[in-house]
């Protein structure tokens, strides 16, 4: 409970669906309050009550009349938790819990109002180390949601309103919480700063990736004298994205050092990560699924590949023609062009 005592920052508050303080409103009564440590008590004694009358949060530091407009908070509003519902999954509560204790975050999970044993549904609430403004939010959201999203987890999409209420802990027909220990989410730390938003070494989406912005990188300007533009694309984006991020992306799983492969049937760890971003897995469904390249090390046979390899398998199938545009794509270059837009102006030359 260490965490919960560094957590200092207020946040609105309010009881029932219909609570405004909005000045055009007749049955205006002013919000409350509260913080995460409220939050942490009303777990272990949640509300049990109908969820039209229950207790939720804004994670914003606005407590005023505007506390639940969409516009004023994406102007004004300064964000102290990230939250997601997640509506389905065949993970129960132990195994959920599991899982965010891996990530490493400090974290508040419970089951909502229409949670039964048979369908649970969870909600998670993750306290951040200091507040931001809306585009930080979203941002450290779209991070955590796409690894929560690849333990195959269905995440519903409400969240992402800023104004969108996170209705705490009320005790349905199936109740039970956790209280996940680890750290704050640092933004900096994620490579985001309130000027900007991109998400340094963020797990990568489908056809829409952003990677590192590097404006003085003398390896860039080095790589653009290549003329194989293959050569190009895949060295920086090995360079721009980590190859831990990406297994974590993927369903792999740290155990001891070691990463553990989804494809693989088996509970011991055989993915190693080496110092210069690339990896060597000895799992026989790795190599067999066609991950990577294949070589035989001291009578063994594994496979070896860098972080583009993992994109290109998981995300494109083996498929270079559109894993190359893609990850090109991911590339933004000083002039603030993709790599892929540079390559086409360059051949037209």
């Amino acid at each position: 409970m260490k965490k919960v005592n560094k957590i200092k920052s207020l946040f609105c508050s309010g009881y029932g669906r219909s609570h405004t303080n909005s000045l055009k409103s007749k049955s205006r009564k002013p919000y409350c309050k509260i913080n995460i440590n409220y939050v942490t008590e009303l777990m272990k004694v949640p509300q049990q009550c109908a969820k039209s009358n229950a207790q939720w949060a804004i994670f914003s530091s606005t407590t005023n009349e505007h506390a639940r407009s969409n516009q004023y908070l994406k102007s004004k509003g300064l964000f102290c938790a990230v939250w997601f519902d997640i509506d389905y999954t065949n993970l129960d509560m132990q195994e959920l819990a599991k899982k965010f204790e891996k990530l490493g975050y400090f974290a508040l999970l419970y089951t909502t109002k229409s949670a039964t044993k048979n369908n649970p549904r969870y909600r998670i609430i993750i306290p951040l180390l200091n507040s931001v403004k809306h585009e930080v939010y979203l941002e450290i959201q779209k991070y955590l949601k796409s690894i929560i999203q690849a333990w195959k987890c269905e995440v519903d999409d409400c969240s992402q309103s800023l104004n969108q209420i996170c209705y705490l802990p009320n005790r349905g027909d199936y109740y039970d919480y956790r209280i996940i220990e680890g750290e704050l989410i640092n933004s900096a730390k994620l490579g985001l700063h309130q000027s900007q938003t991109k998400i340094v070494n963020k797990p990568v989406e489908k056809e829409k990736i952003t990677a590192r912005k590097a404006a003085s990188s003398k390896s860039i300007k080095n790589l653009l004298k290549i003329d194989n533009s293959y050569i190009r694309t895949v060295e920086l984006f090995n360079q721009y994205f980590k190859t831990e991020d990406l297994l974590l992306r993927y369903g792999y799983e740290l155990i001891n050092e070691k990463w553990l492969s989804p494809l693989s049937s088996s509970k011991e760890a055989g993915v190693i990560v080496n110092k210069d971003n690339s990896w060597v897995s000895y799992h026989e469904s790795d190599r067999k699924a066609n991950l990577g390249k294949s070589r035989k090390t001291g009578g063994v046979v594994c496979c070896f590949g860098n972080a583009y390899d993992l994109f290109c398998f998981f995300e494109f199938k083996n498929n270079p023609k559109t894993a190359i545009k893609a990850a090109g794509n991911s590339i933004i270059l000083p002039n603030g062009i993709s790599l892929t837009k540079y390559n086409q102006l360059q051949f037209y030359k």
